[in-house]
Parts: C-alpha cells; sequence; structure tokens
C-alpha cells in the first residue's frame, strides 16, 4: 500500500479539511483552541506525505518534499506561537481569578 497514492489520498484530504477548518474558524473567532487542536493535523499530514514523497526517487517529488516539509516546520512554529498564547491565557485566568475578577 502507497502512502502517497489510492485510498489514503481521502485520508490525505480529510485530515487537512478537518484541520484547516479548525484553524481557519479559531484564527477568525480569536478562539486559540481552534487553531492549536487544528494545526497538528496539518503538520502530521504534511510531514508524513512529505517523507513518503521524498524516497519515490523522483527529482520532481523531493521538490515537493521539501516544500512540504518546509511549511510542516513553519507551522509547527506557529503552534508553539499559539501553544505560548494558551499558556499565557491560562496564567492571566488564573491571576484573574485569585484576585476576585478584579485586574
Amino acid at each position: 500500500m502507497s502512502l502517497t497514492g489510492g485510498p489514503v489520498i481521502f485520508l490525505w484530504a480529510v485530515l487537512l479539511a478537518v484541520g484547516g477548518l479548525s484553524s481557519a474558524v479559531g484564527s477568525a473567532a480569536d478562539v486559540w483552541l481552534g487553531e492549536y487542536a487544528g494545526l497538528w493535523p496539518i503538520i502530521m499530514t504534511f510531514m508524513i506525505f512529505g517523507f513518503a514523497n521524498a524516497f519515490s526517487g523522483n527529482l520532481v517529488e523531493l521538490a515537493l518534499s521539501l516544500t512540504l516539509l518546509g511549511w510542516s516546520f513553519l507551522l509547527l512554529a506557529r503552534w508553539r506561537e499559539v501553544a505560548l498564547v494558551r499558556s499565557e491565557a491560562m496564567k492571566f485566568h488564573r491571576y484573574q481569578h485569585r484576585a476576585g475578577g478584579q485586574t
């Protein structure tokens, strides 16, 4: 079974659609949870598909693989940024709760 063709393509498409939709809705609604959870399906799809494509032996496929892996690392950096926002929001929430709702 090939990871870059056949019925597996539908799995890649579903993961990209779910991740992209939840990230887009979370970003548009300014809710960190949607983007935080939605980036992982996209990152993993790009990484697995990129690595699977890299070993096909075709130079064009190798270029595509490097592009997908580059995008996955850019998205991973974005995920880390959203994780930082999440942790700061949790700290603020704890501070606000201890202060009795007054900030």
